[in-house]
Parts: structure tokens; C-alpha cells; sequence
């Protein structure tokens, strides 16, 4: 019987703004850009 796939797990990279004294956290906004080869190396894995 075939296993199921884990899926890969992303990387956390905190990015912490201030929005008029509102902190916001963004643990996956390095995920937006697609020019990252980290990023796109876990787009192809998910992929697979």
C-alpha cells in the first residue's frame, strides 16, 4: 500500500509591521515574492 505524501512544510520568517500602533505579524509574506529561489524551490516541491 502507498504512503500519502507529506506535504512540505514553509519555513516561518516573521515580518512585523506597525499600523498605527497596531503590530501585524506576517509569518509568510517573504512567500510573496516569486523571484526567491527558496520560494520557488517550495512551490516545485509542493507540486511533486
Amino acid at each position: 500500500m502507498l504512503e500519502n505524501p507529506k506535504p512540505p512544510v514553509a519555513p516561518v520568517q516573521p515580518v512585523t509591521d506597525d499600523y498605527f500602533g497596531i503590530k501585524v505579524t506576517d509569518n509568510y509574506r517573504y512567500m510573496e515574492n516569486f523571484k526567491d529561489e527558496e520560494v520557488q524551490k517550495w512551490v516545485k516541491a509542493q507540486a511533486e
